[in-house]
């Protein structure tokens, strides 16, 4: 049985695919766009990102279940619509990279937080705002903060350690010493 693609992955294929058709270049609100399988499920595609691109109702339906050089009109829109899945591949390939770059960095967060405050865990919402810090300012200056807020508040909860980061680095911006 064919599993239906979710709305989180329609979501992004859309998005990713900059919300508009990728064979004929239609957008909203004149279209309605959906997503694809590149290569047919009936011949073994997958609802991998990579095989997923956004195509009008119209594009869609003319496709039907057939691979794209089989219903390419001419060699010029074959040719356009092989440098788009090309491209399209190597969007996804990025955005997998950042996806694990981002999972590295929030693990590493998690375990400077975890050693500097001798903890299993860190609440949610300051890991976010950590993360962000480490992207924007380095882990090792982010490592610096969390050790100077939790030596001053050793047993408060996260959020009280993350307000007082926020506060270093609200207080170093101001002084000019970062941006």
């Amino acid at each position: 049985m064919r599993k239906p693609v979710s709305k989180g992955t329609r979501f992004r294929i859309l998005a990713r695919d900059n919300y508009a058709c990728q064979y004929c270049g239609g957008r909203p609100p004149e279209i309605v766009l959906v997503v694809d399988h590149i290569i047919p499920v009936k011949e073994g595609g997958t609802g991998d990102d990579d095989n997923l691109i956004a195509a009008c109702q119209p594009c869609n339906q003319g496709k039907a279940a057939k691979r794209l050089e089989s219903v390419a009109p001419n060699p010029t829109a074959r040719k356009r619509i092989r440098k788009n899945r090309r491209d399209l591949i190597k969007a996804a390939a990025l955005a997998r990279e950042a996806e694990e770059a981002l999972h590295e960095l929030r693990q590493t967060v998690v375990n400077l937080w975890c050693s500097v405050r001798q903890t299993d865990d860190i609440e949610t919402s300051t890991l976010h705002v950590m993360v962000r810090y480490a992207r924007d300012y380095g882990v090792p200056m982010l490592g610096d903060w969390i050790t100077k807020a939790a030596t001053k508040f050793p047993y408060e909860r996260d959020y009280k350690i993350g307000k007082y980061v926020s506060g270093i680095r609200r207080k170093m911006i101001e002084q000019g010493e970062i941006t």
